[in-house]
């Protein structure tokens, strides 16, 4: 494929920048619905085109379209690349997919390995009709006596009879610690024994 050169926004005036930036967006949204095949056929012509002198056909404006559509599919191909090498848990393409798959397994991890009740038990918050499969709790939310009924055993759930509240055991640390995600995910790892991702 030859080498394109792409404006850089020191080299273009606020006008042709916004220009580029619309021509660039919608590019991008067409990409989305051709197929890899497609997409990499288009940006063959569209890296020909890009770098064509003839000033007839394309011209200074059809090189300038050629170049930002390419930059559009080039972004397309390279988002399908990851997306793929995600979902089939092959590999991460920089530090931050790394510790986001790394606090997405721990999640899952927590969501399997905590019960419920013992988050309640663990933050002192009182329980009713304690039984084999299923606990009774006043609702964070709406309060009550026995609206929330609590699922027992990993992976346990809970739902409020009154106001539809539901989550899991990381829904209930947030709520209970006021704590954000992250922290949620700490505090039941470390019930657990599981190890936290740095």
């Amino acid at each position: 494929m030859p080498e394109v050169v792409s404006h850089t926004p020191e080299n273009l005036t606020s006008h042709q920048a916004d220009v580029s930036a619309a021509i660039y967006d919608d590019a991008l949204i067409d990409a989305r619905g051709y197929s890899v095949d497609a997409l990499q056929s288009m940006a063959e012509v569209f890296a020909i085109d890009a770098v064509d002198s003839d000033p007839a056909w394309p011209g200074e404006t059809g090189r300038f379209l050629a170049r930002e559509r390419l930059r559009a599919i080039q972004t397309e191909l390279n988002r399908r690349e990851l997306v793929a090498r995600l979902s089939a848990g092959t590999g991460t393409s920089t530090t931050r997919d790394q510790r986001h798959a790394a606090w997405t397994k721990l999640a899952a991890a927590v969501r399997d390995r905590v019960d419920v009740v013992e988050v309640f038990v663990a933050n002192g918050y009182p329980l009713h009709d304690t039984g084999k499969t299923e606990a009774h709790a006043a609702c964070l939310l709406c309060g009550g006596d026995d609206r929330l009924v609590i699922r027992r055993g990993p992976p346990g759930r809970m739902w409020c009879r009154q106001c539809q509240w539901s989550g899991d055991a990381i829904t209930l640390a947030m709520s209970l610690g006021q704590l954000g995600f992250r922290d949620a995910v700490t505090h039941l790892a470390g019930m657990v024994g599981a190890e936290v991702p740095r």
